[in-house]
């Protein structure tokens, strides 16, 4: 397999595994994100990371086309057996290295 189709499936497995849809029944669902890294490396071997303009632009697409839910709005829904909104997304970060709070928040 050439190394520019090994990479590919690289990166298709690790969006496969960043993006989950929560299914809770009655509750309808909501697309789940996780972010690991917001980050300008030179270098990325594990593909853990997004550049923050593709972040920003992500986000701004996010805003526009989803109903981006907060933490509490989520668990709320959870406890109170609410219908998420269609179109819900939360967005997650793994581990909080300090690029979350610095750059992406």
């Amino acid at each position: 397999m050439p190394f520019a189709d090994k990479i590919k499936t690289v990166v298709k497995r690790s969006l496969l595994n960043a993006v989950r849809k929560v299914d809770l029944g009655m509750n309808g669902s909501c697309l789940v994100l996780l972010y690991h890294r917001v980050y300008d490396y030179s270098s990325d071997p594990q593909l853990l990371s997004v550049r923050p303009a593709n972040f920003e632009k992500q986000i701004a697409h996010l805003k526009k086309e989803y109903n981006c839910l907060s933490v509490d709005e989520f668990t709320t829904c959870l406890k109170e057996k609410i219908k998420f909104p269609d179109k819900s997304v939360l967005i997650t970060f793994d581990d909080g290295y300090y690029d979350n709070l610095s750059i992406a928040l």
